[in-house]
C-alpha cells in the first residue's frame, strides 16, 4: 500500500498559564478497500503540558477518556516519560472512514479539553479485477474498463500544444493531469494533488513555492521565502492571528499587541476613547488641538475646546497641563466651586477654587509666587538674593515690587521682619505710627527705646545731679534707674524727691526734711520723720531719740541682719561678698546652700524655681551656656569631619550630637552625627546666599572599626496594639542609596483573614488546615493607615504569595460592604484588559499574586498586575 501524504502539526489547547500540545495533531490509518486490515503502528498522539517553554509532568492520572466518535473505537494509553503521556488508537470498525477521540487533561486546578481526530486511507489497488490485469492491453468487462492511459482533447494545428485531460501514468505518477497550451493545469497522482498553482495534500492546500498555505487543520498563513521562511501572517483556528512578521499579533481572548505606530481617528483602545484630536475616558482627556491634559471630576463634561475643558475643571474640580503660548501654560488644579444665592436677583453665584498653579502663573493654596516670593493681598514672603524677609499688612501689598515693601509699611499698617547685608529689622507701624522695632536702625517699643545697656523713655540728657533734665524721660542701664527729680544706683545709693532724700553704698541715708511714710493711715506700715524718730513693720520696729524699741526678736552682728542659719549681711565691698545666705551659719555664709553676692550671682543648690530665668552664660552639667544656647565641645568645629570628638549644640531652630566611639582614640570605632534645623549638613558651606531652604535634618553614621557593630543608623518604630503600625508617613518620595528593605509579614488565614498593610506589602500566606479566604483591607482601613481623606486617590501594589508548604487552596477576596459579608458580588479584581477578573483569586502551594489596590476617586478596585496562578 502507498501513502499519498502525511502532516506532522502541533495544535495548543491554552488554558490560562497551562497549554497541551499533541504531536501529531491528527493521523491517517491506512487500510484495504473495503475497511479491512487497519494498520495501526502509527495511530497515535503524544500528550505533553506546558507551562510557557517548561513541561510539567503529567501519568496517566492526569488524562481522562471522555468519549470517542464510534463506539467500537477502543484506545488506550501509555507513559513514555515523565511528561508525555502516548494516546494509542488500539481499534476501528470497517466501515467508518473517520473519527475522533475525545479526552481531558487535568493538572493543578486546570481542565482542558482536547480531541485528537482520524482518518481512514482505503487502497483502490486492491482490488482484485485491477491486480489481474497486466498493464499493457484494453479490457473491458461487465461494469469497468480498464486501459493504461486515457486523453480526452485537442492538438493545436498550429503550435501542436495540447488542451484537455490525460489519466494514466506519467513521470511525476500514476494519475490524472489537465493541460491547456501544453501547460499543467491541475494534476492527481501518488505524490498528491495540483490545481492552478496550488498543491493539495492531506494535510492542506497551497502554492507550489510554500508561501501561501492553507492546511486542513484550519491555520492559513504566508511565508517570506526570502527571510529564512519567516511567517509573514497567519490565521490559526484558535482565533489567534498574527501579521507583518509578527509585529501585530491578535490573541483568543480578544487582547491584541502592536509594534509599531497605531493611527486612529475613532474607536476605543483599552478603555479610552478616540477621537479626531483626543485619547479620553470619562475623566481624562489628552487632547491635541487642545494641547493639555485635563482631568475633570464630572464625567458628563463634553467639553471639546481648551476654554471648555478649563470651565468644566473650575466648576467640577479637576487639573490640567496645558501650553497654548509661550505665556500661557503650565499645570493647575482646582477644587469643585461653591455656590451661594444672592439675595437680591436670587441667581446663584459660583466660587471657583484653584488650589495651585505651576508655570506662566505660579500659586498654591491661595498663595501667588514667583523667582523672588511667596505672596497674596496682605502677605508677603520674601526670598530674593541677598536680600529676605516677611511683610503683612491689612492693605493689599502684592502689587509693591520687593524694593517697596519696607517703606510701603512705614507709611502705612503692618509688620515686617527683614534681613540683608546692611540691616536686620522687626518692626510694626500703625497708620504710619512706629509701634515697636527691633534692629540695627534702634530699637523701640511703646515709645520706649533700648540699645544693649541701656532702655528709655524720651530724652536721655541729665543734669549735675544726675536727674533726667526732661520730666517726660527715664532711663534704665549702666548701673542706675533714673528719672525726673529721682536716682537709683548699682551700689545701693540713691536719691528721691530731687535729692532731698538721700542714702549713699554703705547704708547712710538722709533727709532733709518732712516726713517718709508708707501711706495716710494713723499708723502707716512705715515712718520716718525729720527729727530721726520712726517706726517699721506698723511700729513693731520704732526709734526715737530715747533709743529702739522691738517688739521681736533681732540679733545683729559685725554689720549683719542674722537669723538662724541665714541672714542679711552688708560686710565687704567687693563682688562675691555675701548680701544674702540661708542654710548655714555666718561664719559659712560664703558656701551656704542658698547664697546671693555683691554681683547679683544667685548660688541655691536643689533650688525649685517657677517662672522665667534668663542666662547667658556659665553651665548646666556637662553643658555651657552663652547668648544663643547650651553646648559641648568645640561648636566651631561642626563642619570639620575630621573632628572625632564628642559635641552637642542646641540653640532655637537647631541642634546638633556628635558621638565619637574609641578605644584607642576617639573615633576609631565610629562617628556619629546627627542635625536638626538650619545647616543641619555639616557638609552645607552656607557661603550661597540664594538657598531658598537648606537641608533641615541629618543622620550620619561612619563606622570605622571592622568589628561586627554595624546596626541601623536611625529607627523608627510604631508598635501599636491595635496592628496600625505606621512608623514613618512622608509627603514626599524617598530617595536612598541603598535599598529599601521591607519584613514583610507572614499570615496564617486559620487565625488572621484580612491583608493590614502596616506590616508591609510583601504577604506570605499559610494555609494548612482548610479552604480559607484572605480578604483586601477595606476602603476606610487603607484610609486611616494612609492617613488620607475620603476623597483623595491612591495605588498600593501589593504582593501575596501562597507558602511552599501549603496543602489547601486560599482565596483572595473583597468585602462587600452592601450586603456586610465577603462574598461572590463583590468582582472588584480587574485583569489585564481593565475588565473585571472576578471575585477571586485562587492561590496554591507556590502561587504568586501581585495586584494593586487603586481607588480612583469613585472606585475601589484590585488591578492584577501580574500572577502565576
Amino acid at each position: 500500500m502507498a501513502q499519498l501524504a502525511s502532516a506532522d502539526i502541533t495544535l495548543t489547547a491554552v488554558s490560562d498559564a497551562c497549554s497541551v500540545v499533541l504531536s501529531p495533531s491528527s493521523c491517517s490509518i491506512h487500510a484495504d478497500f473495503d475497511g479491512s486490515n487497519p494498520i495501526l503502528t502509527h495511530a497515535y498522539t503524544d500528550i505533553n503540558v506546558v507551562r510557557g517553554d517548561v513541561k510539567l509532568a503529567i501519568d496517566a492520572s492526569n488524562i481522562s477518556i471522555v468519549g470517542t466518535s464510534n463506539q467500537n473505537i477502543t484506545v488506550q494509553l501509555q507513559t513514555i516519560d515523565t511528561y508525555t503521556q502516548r494516546l494509542k488508537i488500539t481499534a476501528i470498525p470497517t466501515t467508518i472512514l473517520s473519527g475522533n477521540v475525545e479526552f481531558t487533561v487535568t493538572i493543578g486546578g486546570f481542565s482542558i479539553h482536547s480531541t485528537f481526530p482520524f482518518n481512514v486511507v482505503r487502497e483502490s489497488s486492491m482490488l482484485d479485477w485491477i491486480q489481474d490485469w497486466e498493464t499493457r492491453k484494453t479490457q473491458i468487462g461487465g461494469e469497468y474498463i480498464i486501459t493504461p492511459k486515457i486523453f480526452a482533447g485537442q492538438k493545436d494545428s498550429t503550435t501542436g500544444e495540447l488542451t484537455g485531460v490525460y489519466i494514466g501514468p506519467d513521470t511525476l505518477g500514476a494519475g490524472i493531469y489537465g493541460y491547456k497550451e501544453g501547460e499543467t493545469v491541475f494534476r492527481i497522482n501518488s505524490n498528491g494533488a495540483y490545481i492552478g498553482g496550488w498543491n493539495i495534500e492531506t494535510g492542506g492546500i497551497m502554492t507550489a513555492d510554500m508561501k501561501l498555505q492553507l492546511l486542513s487543520e484550519g491555520t492559513i498563513k504566508a511565508i517570506d521565502l526570502n527571510d529564512n521562511n519567516a511567517t509573514i501572517y497567519e490565521l490559526n483556528k484558535s482565533g489567534e492571528a498574527s501579521f507583518a512578521k509578527g509585529n501585530v499579533l491578535f490573541h483568543a481572548d480578544g487582547s491584541a499587541s502592536f509594534t509599531g505606530q497605531i493611527t486612529a481617528a475613532s474607536g476605543s483602545i483599552g478603555g479610552w476613547s478616540i477621537s479626531q484630536n483626543s485619547l479620553h475616558n470619562d475623566n481624562i482627556v489628552i487632547d491635541s488641538s487642545a494641547a493639555g491634559f485635563y482631568i475633570i471630576n464630572n464625567a458628563q463634561h463634553g467639553a471639546t475646546t481648551a476654554s471648555a475643558y478649563l470651565d468644566a475643571i473650575k466648576y467640577s474640580g479637576g487639573m490640567r497641563m496645558f501650553y497654548t503660548s509661550n505665556i500661557n501654560f503650565g499645570i493647575d488644579a482646582w477644587l469643585s466651586a461653591t455656590t451661594e444665592t444672592d439675595d437680591e436677583t436670587g441667581e446663584t453665584i459660583y466660587h471657583y477654587r484653584k488650589a495651585f498653579s505651576l508655570g506662566s502663573e505660579w500659586s498654591i493654596a491661595g498663595w501667588n509666587f514667583d523667582h523672588q516670593r511667596f505672596y497674596n493681598a496682605n502677605a508677603v514672603l520674601v526670598g530674593a538674593n541677598g536680600y529676605g524677609g516677611l511683610f503683612l499688612s491689612p492693605d493689599d501689598i502684592s502689587g509693591v515690587a520687593v524694593s517697596g515693601l519696607t517703606a510701603n509699611i512705614q507709611a502705612a499698617s503692618g509688620i515686617y521682619l527683614g534681613a540683608s547685608s546692611s540691616f536686620v529689622e522687626l518692626a510694626g507701624y500703625s497708620s504710619g505710627n512706629l509701634v515697636f522695632r527691633l534692629g540695627t536702625a534702634g530699637n523701640k517699643i511703646g515709645g520706649w527705646s533700648f540699645d544693649n545697656v541701656k532702655i528709655w523713655y524720651g530724652s536721655t540728657v541729665t543734669d549735675n545731679e544726675g536727674f533726667m533734665t526732661n520730666a517726660n524721660s527715664m532711663i534704665f542701664g549702666q548701673g542706675t534707674i533714673v528719672g525726673h527729680k529721682w536716682r537709683l544706683s548699682a551700689d545701693g545709693s540713691g536719691k528721691l524727691a530731687a535729692g532731698k532724700l538721700y542714702w549713699d553704698a554703705s547704708g547712710n541715708t538722709v533727709f532733709s526734711g518732712g516726713t517718709v511714710k508708707s501711706d495716710n493711715n494713723s499708723t502707716p506700715a512705715w515712718l520716718l520723720n525729720s527729727d530721726g524718730s520712726g517706726h517699721f513693720a506698723s511700729g513693731v520696729i520704732s526709734w526715737n531719740s530715747n533709743g529702739l524699741s522691738l517688739t521681736g526678736t533681732l540679733s545683729v552682728s559685725g554689720g549683719c541682719v542674722q537669723l538662724d542659719n541665714a541672714g542679711i549681711c552688708s560686710e565687704g565691698s567687693v563682688g562675691t561678698s555675701i548680701r544674702f545666705w540661708a542654710g548655714s551659719s555666718h561664719s559659712s555664709r560664703a558656701s551656704a546652700p542658698f547664697r546671693v553676692s555683691q554681683a547679683g550671682v544667685l548660688y541655691a543648690s536643689g533650688a525649685t524655681i517657677s517662672g522665667k530665668i534668663t542666662a547667658s552664660d556659665g553651665a548646666i552639667g556637662l553643658y555651657n551656656i552663652n547668648s544663643n544656647g547650651l553646648y559641648f565641645g568645640d561648636i566651631t568645629r561642626w563642619t570639620d569631619m575630621s573632628y572625632n570628638q564628642n559635641l552637642t549644640y542646641m540653640t532655637p531652630g537647631i541642634m546638633r550630637l556628635q558621638r565619637a566611639y574609641g578605644y584607642f582614640s576617639a573615633g576609631d570605632i565610629a562617628n556619629v552625627r546627627v542635625g536638626l534645623g538650619d545647616y543641619a549638613d555639616p557638609t552645607d558651606s552656607g557661603s550661597d546666599n540664594s538657598v531658598g531652604c537648606r537641608c533641615a535634618g541629618y543622620f550620619y553614621r561612619q563606622m570605622n572599626s571592622s568589628d561586627n557593630y554595624y546596626k541601623a543608623a536611625v529607627k523608627i518604630i510604631s508598635d501599636n496594639i491595635v496592628n496600625r503600625d505606621v512608623a514613618l508617613l512622608t509627603k514626599g518620595a524617598i530617595v536612598c542609596k541603598g535599598g529599601l528593605i521591607s519584613n514583610g509579614r507572614f499570615i496564617n488565614v486559620a487565625s488572621v483573614n484580612v491583608i493590614d498593610l502596616s506590616f508591609g506589602t510583601t504577604i506570605v500566606v499559610q494555609n494548612s488546615s482548610g479552604y480559607y479566604t484572605l480578604y483586601v483591607p477595606e476602603l476606610s482601613t487603607i484610609r486611616q493607615t494612609l492617613e488620607i481623606g475620603s476623597s483623595d486617590t491612591f495605588v498600593i501594589p501589593i504582593t501575596i504569595i501562597a507558602a511552599k508548604s501549603n496543602s489547601n487552596k486560599t482565596a483572595l477576596c473583597f468585602y462587600d460592604s452592601v450586603n456586610q459579608t465577603y462574598s461572590q458580588n463583590a468582582a472588584n479584581f480587574i485583569n489585564y484588559n481593565g475588565q473585571n477578573f472576578g471575585y477571586k483569586i485562587d492561590l496554591e502551594a507556590g502561587d504568586i499574586a501581585r495586584i494593586a489596590l487603586i481607588y480612583d476617586g469613585s472606585t475601589y478596585y484590585a488591578q492584577i498586575l501580574d500572577r502565576n496562578a
